[in-house]
């Protein structure tokens, strides 16, 4: 169930910037702009309400903001769930101590790593998470490190990034 709902979580939380991305389209260039950090907090909807816009157009953002709400919802559900199944679990608790992790991101490690036993050593689960520098290295010349790879499991990279 964890693991699942763990998968469910990450598909919904990359969804909900497309939606606001083809909310943004609704508005056509030389309209104002948002002057609230936030589109979709009290502020940013309420700002949304007072603009002058066509039918059509403030029947899409409804639309959008709607699923940007049922989206939301689920999700609140989903943590609910995996926090209520992950309170007994050691492993939980114990990555828990971590500064930054709570359940969901604990859960969501677990869901990704799997048995840890099948990393022999530290630098192979670095490299499952795609947190290992990319190394370009010709023969015995000077090896240059640039940023993380990214290969590997990118939804659990991006939930320890959220938790650093």
């Amino acid at each position: 169930m964890i693991k699942d709902g763990v998968v469910h979580g990450a598909v919904k939380t990359f969804l909900e910037p497309i939606i606001e991305a083809q909310l943004w389209q609704v508005f056509k260039p030389g309209r104002s702009t948002c002057p609230h950090a936030d589109l979709f907090n009290r502020r940013g909807r309420a700002w949304l309400e007072r603009q002058v816009l066509p039918d059509d157009e403030r029947a899409a953002i409804a639309r959008h903001i709607r699923e940007i709400d049922r989206l939301a919802e689920d999700l609140a559900d989903l943590d609910r769930d995996i926090a209520r199944e992950a309170i007994d679990d050691v492993q939980v608790r114990r990555l828990q101590t971590i500064t930054g992790v709570n359940a969901i991101v604990a859960s969501g490690i677990i869901a990704a790593v799997g048995d840890i036993r099948r990393f022999r050593e530290p630098q192979k689960l670095v490299s499952y998470f795609g947190l290992n520098p990319r190394v370009r290295q010709s023969g015995l010349g000077l090896a240059q490190y640039g940023w993380i790879s990214k290969h590997g499991r990118s939804h659990a990279r991006a939930m320890l990034v959220e938790a650093a």
